[in-house]
């Protein structure tokens, strides 16, 4: 918005507060957090745990503000946002460590796929996205969807809406029973677009063709499954 000419920013104290939220992100490499999903560790046990996703979307975040200035074509050099280059490099050594896993309990988790694809590209290594992605479609891809992770209890009959937290081993009751989201079949939809890749593009189409159902008002409608 910014670069379309609208005044956002206005004052240097604005500038100052945008500089030291860039300098809480440079640190994710190193904040356990709960995740895309808010569950923290895979058994959702209130613990918290450094993850791929996390890490990649602030890495992604500090290349697209590096340099960026916050009063536009008004602005002069105190108005630059500027990204310690280390830190930089400390995320993406981080996260190149962390993939194809999206965290220690995490084998795999869809919450990757918008980090190594659309929209924030973090990956540049192009055997690693493959290899991640790979993973993804391999272990979580079904028919209605991309699970979340593997052994998610998110909207299953088996969890107790009662409790935040699932007891110890109560994940074994999740295998094979985890709610699909026809929202990954676009995320890989958008992701051929992006690479060039007319037959995955054309795949996922008639994937999410079935599942789509036509509501009054002539809008397609697809449902958790």
């Amino acid at each position: 918005m910014i670069c379309s000419g609208l005044q956002i920013i206005y004052n240097t104290d604005e500038v100052s507060f945008i500089q030291n939220l860039v300098f809480c992100v440079e640190r994710a490499y190193r904040v356990p957090d709960y995740g895309m999903w808010e569950r923290g560790s895979k058994y959702n046990n209130g613990s918290t745990e450094l993850h791929s996703s996390s890490v990649g979307l602030a890495k992604a975040a500090l290349e697209a503000i590096n340099g960026f200035n916050l009063f536009g074509n008004q602005g002069c050099s105190w108005s630059v946002i500027f990204v310690d280059l280390d830190a930089h490099n400390r995320n993406r050594q981080t996260l190149c460590s962390l993939l194809p896993r999206e965290s220690r309990s995490h084998n795999t988790d869809a919450a990757l796929l918008p980090t190594i694809s659309y929209p924030a590209f973090a990956v540049d290594d192009d055997a690693l996205y493959s290899q991640t992605l790979d993973k993804i479609v391999r272990k979580l891809r079904g028919k209605y969807g991309f699970k979340r992770f593997l052994r998610d209890g998110y909207r299953t009959a088996n969890e107790d809406k009662e409790r935040r937290f699932y007891k110890p081993a109560e994940m074994k009751l999740f295998d094979g029973i985890e709610c699909e989201f026809p929202i990954f079949f676009i995320h890989m939809m958008i992701d051929g677009v992006f690479r060039g890749n007319q037959a995955q593009v054309k795949e996922y189409q008639e994937l999410l063709a079935p599942i789509i159902f036509q509501s009054f008002e002539g809008s397609g409608v697809a449902d958790t499954i």
